[in-house]
């Protein structure tokens, strides 16, 4: 014969059963949580020292952006060039956080329809030191329209898979401006930077036209010692300072 329970132990029992079922419940709600990557990166510009770009799995014209003592150097093959700075401002406002906005998919079988495959997505890899710190990969832009008061809004997202895993996430903003596949366009394209007002004097020797001296005396430019026009001259003067290639 069972000894007959008091109630209150049965209680007791069933109050710590109740509380156990609920812990297992949190737990596997904080995994499927877990599982939700809300950050996809996250770096730390003092030490990230490397950024490689491989557009559309073309591995051998994989772009490097590497940090040369206080600044940025960029090239392919082992060809370094000082980079564009407005260009690696625009790379650390997208990975410093890039957030998600939504999980689209978690089947691989998606990956060619958002673009997103090793072949045609373009992968990021990030490196502190000789550590692969984070490594993405980015395809199609998904464009949309949001009505603000009255007017058409455009919203511009980018569907992104991190590496390893099947997962593919849409993220605010267009990846594909901050990560072009073209070298060019991350070159320091800056052929001369001065300010208009520190310019004296320009002399210009041409093989397929007459050479000519344009200097300033006071606020008067002269052309081959006469006169220029001001505001012909104030134009030429702007456009001279700022040069690019």
């Amino acid at each position: 014969m069972f000894r007959k329970i008091n109630p209150l132990v049965l209680l007791a029992l069933l109050a710590v059963l109740a509380v156990g079922v609920v812990l297992v419940i949190r737990m596997d709600s904080r995994k499927q949580q877990g599982s939700f990557m809300r950050e996809l990166v996250n770096v730390d510009r003092e030490k990230t020292t490397r950024i490689v770009i491989i557009p559309r799995g073309a591995t051998d014209d994989a772009i490097t952006i590497e940090r040369k003592d206080d600044g940025w150097m960029v090239g392919s093959h082992e060809k370094m060039f000082p980079a564009n700075l407005e260009q690696i401002e625009q790379i650390f406002r997208s990975i410093a956080p890039m957030t998600t906005k939504q999980l689209v998919s978690r089947n691989q079988d998606t990956w060619t329809e958002y673009e997103v495959t090793d072949m045609a997505g373009t992968r990021v890899k990030v490196y502190e030191g000789k550590r692969l710190n984070h490594e993405f990969i980015f395809g199609k832009l998904d464009f949309q329209q949001q009505m603000v008061q009255g007017q058409p809004r455009p919203i511009l997202n980018t569907f992104v898979r991190p590496a390893g895993r099947d997962d593919v996430y849409l993220v605010d903003g267009f990846l594909g401006s901050a990560f072009p596949g073209i070298l060019k366009q991350y070159r320091d394209q800056g052929v001369i930077r001065l300010r208009a007002d520190e310019i004296e004097k320009i002399s210009v020797i041409g093989r397929d036209f007459a050479d000519y001296e344009i200097n300033r005396e006071g606020a008067v430019w002269l052309f081959n010692g006469m006169p220029a026009d001001s505001a012909n001259m104030t134009f030429y003067i702007n456009s001279v300072s700022a040069l690019r290639s």
